[in-house]
């Protein structure tokens, strides 16, 4: 965080307002389309399932992209550090978690389980449309279409094996909710 304070506050980008993200957008209105609290906590458990198996790969893009300053891959690796050293503890409490839900439960689990891996391939546009925006780039509307008609949505740019190793190992694939569930995500041929 204060690498991010340092980095804004030098650039000059301090007023810079960011809209909410895609994925915390998603979260929301899947935990708002169920009445009970249990699946909301699920579809909250799922988002943090994924987040944990996503974000080390992701920071590590950044740490070790060479067009980012070094302060700020040096700060990424740090992160990515940190990450990698709870990740096991975070399998570990699926599993256990996963474990003790009823059958209700774990089928509900199954099916809102692949569902954060398009989130998080989102490329937040209007994330970067705002920005550039803001900045007053003056080509803000061209680039952001010729990424839009790109895709929105990019299974291809994200690795989701690990979450697929994760699901199996849990026992999701055991039930047929979980393998047709990553199946009509288009996360299992």
């Amino acid at each position: 965080m204060n690498t991010c304070y340092t980095c804004r506050k030098q650039r000059g980008l301090l007023e810079l307002k960011l809209p909410s993200f895609d994925l915390v957008n998603n979260i929301e209105k899947e935990v708002s389309r169920y009445s009970h609290d249990w699946q909301k906590k699920l579809v909250r458990l799922a988002a943090c399932v994924v987040s944990e198996v996503f974000i080390s790969d992701y920071l590590s893009l950044l740490a070790n992209a060479d067009e980012v300053q070094p302060v700020n891959r040096i700060t990424t690796d740090y992160h990515r550090k940190d990450e990698l050293a709870h990740s096991s503890i975070f399998r570990n409490l699926t599993k256990e978690i996963f474990h003790h839900l009823s059958y209700k439960e774990k089928t509900f689990f199954c099916q809102v389980l692949p569902l954060p891996v398009h989130w998080f391939a989102s490329q937040e546009f209007i994330v970067w449309e705002t920005i550039l925006n803001q900045l007053n780039f003056k080509y803000t509307n061209e680039v952001i279409g010729d990424c839009r008609a790109e895709s929105e949505i990019n299974l291809n740019r994200i690795d989701y094996s690990e979450l697929i190793q994760l699901a199996s190992e849990v026992g999701v694939f055991d039930m047929i909710e979980g393998k047709e569930s990553f199946e009509r995500q288009g996360l299992l041929s």
